[in-house]
């Protein structure tokens, strides 16, 4: 593990338990579609915060490199929760 905080591989493993844990709501109405994911809401944020507190503690060049890619997918499994990306319909 080296230089590299705990939250890091922590926020990791949320972001990634992000692709695999599904609570889908999909409302249709009147020709809209609304579309939640609240597992990936949940985890992704849980990474996004573990990954900007990383991003503070981190005192590595490999720490920031990590923390910012932890951002980055706690940015994306939030978007594709609130179905902003990705979402079915």
């Amino acid at each position: 593990m080296g230089n590299v905080p705990k939250s890091i591989w922590w926020g990791l493993v949320f972001g990634i338990a992000a692709f695999v844990v599904h609570v889908i709501v999909i409302r249709q109405s009147a020709g809209t579609c609304t579309f939640f994911d609240f597992g990936a809401i949940v985890l992704g944020g849980l990474a996004l915060v573990l990954g900007l507190r990383a991003l503070l503690k981190s005192a590595s060049r490999k720490g920031t490199i990590l923390a910012v890619f932890l951002v980055l997918l706690g940015i994306f499994q939030v978007a594709r929760g609130l179905g902003w990306i990705l979402a079915p319909c």
